[in-house]
């Protein structure tokens, strides 16, 4: 059940903290970030595009388990994927991973030497993530 958690901290009476945590309702999208939005072919460069299970109100599914499937413009390659788990046994050179803890990790190659890298996140139920690379 999706709610808000609020945690207030006293001492002699004076509120000295307050912390509040919403909780996530039903998984509704995937969000993608990239650790950078420019890749360099010539340097074997790698671009590591983060997935997000969240909610409709961008809260992260931390149970989210959703399997993710990478696509990519034929200018680019999904070199790997992972979800950190330590029980998960599917080999990293692969285009569809389970998520864990609502994360999910695919690893980019660049194949040409310019251009626009279009990588999607789609799994069902969930409205894709979509990101842009550029290519220099």
């Amino acid at each position: 059940e999706s709610g808000m958690l609020k945690a207030v901290s006293r001492k002699n009476g004076k509120i000295i903290l307050v912390k509040q945590v919403q909780t996530a309702g039903e998984p509704a999208k995937i969000i993608l970030t990239a650790n950078k939005r420019i890749i360099h072919p010539a340097q074997n460069d790698l671009c590591f595009i983060t997935a997000t299970i969240v909610d409709k109100n961008g809260i992260v599914l931390p149970n989210a388990n959703h399997l993710i499937e990478f696509k990519t413009t034929t200018n680019a390659l999904v070199k790997a994927t992972d979800n950190g788990s330590p029980i998960d046994l599917i080999p990293f050179k692969t285009k569809r991973r389970n998520a864990f803890n609502g994360l999910c990790l695919a690893i980019i190659k660049a194949k040409s030497k310019t251009g626009t890298i279009r990588v999607e996140a789609v799994s069902k139920g969930l409205e894709a993530g979509i990101i842009e690379l550029q290519i220099q």
